[in-house]
């Protein structure tokens, strides 16, 4: 009687297991064709405001500007609030100054965040989630330093939902309903966009520890 009750019990977790293998097998075959959304690079540079090519300073005067003893890793230019900005990484940290040195870098604000969405998607917002977690489709450890993540929700056909950084008004990820459809979400306030910048305007931004140059 053992035996015969252990055989059936053998014979049915065996087919429960063979459906949920086969279930992770065809997943596989989806995920090749269906890869994971993100936001590309050109699609960024697409969304950004555009730059002047003129009265721009010379490489090696942007590098006269990183503390000595750090060594340069990378430097990328954009255009934020009407201010031309230099993105300098080294070994150490990561800088950001504006090309005019009688400026100063212009904190993120709520109403740079809402041009940011509005230029990325003009459709009407139907409203704004703040995320403190990670959710689905942020789900890296790295993004924990952009928190408050602002969440846009668009009222059009395919309810596409965009995060921006607080930290740096950076476009994080596009998504739409469609490709949330059953899953869940972390939990999030709902409500306006406030302001997490630093106190005060900078010439130079230390952005990984936060302290001014």
């Amino acid at each position: 009687m053992i035996i015969g009750f252990i055989r059936s019990l053998h014979r049915i977790m065996g087919t429960l297991l063979s459906i949920l293998f086969l279930i992770w097998f065809l997943s596989g075959f989806v995920m090749i064709y269906h890869t994971f959304p993100k936001v590309e690079e050109r699609e960024k540079w697409k969304n950004k405001e555009p730059i002047p090519l003129t009265d721009l300073p010379a490489v090696q005067e942007i590098f006269q500007w990183v503390p000595s003893g750090e060594t340069i890793h990378s430097l990328t230019i954009e255009k934020q609030q009407g201010q031309i900005l230099f993105h300098v990484g080294t070994h150490k940290d990561k800088f950001i100054f504006p090309a005019d040195r009688s400026q100063t870098v212009l904190p993120v604000t709520g109403e740079t965040i809402r041009q940011t969405a509005s230029r990325w998607y003009p459709e009407p917002i139907e409203r704004i989630d703040t995320l403190y977690q990670v959710d689905q489709w942020i789900p890296f450890g790295r993004l924990k330093a952009e928190f408050p993540i602002y969440k846009f929700h668009y009222a059009d056909a395919l309810r596409h939902q965009l995060y921006i950084s607080s930290r740096t008004g950076e476009v994080l990820q596009l998504t739409t309903k469609k490709a949330v459809c059953g899953h869940g979400s972390a939990p999030s306030l709902t409500g306006s966009i406030s302001q997490h910048s630093a106190s005060g305007p900078t010439t130079g931004l230390r952005l990984s520890s936060g302290s001014q140059e």
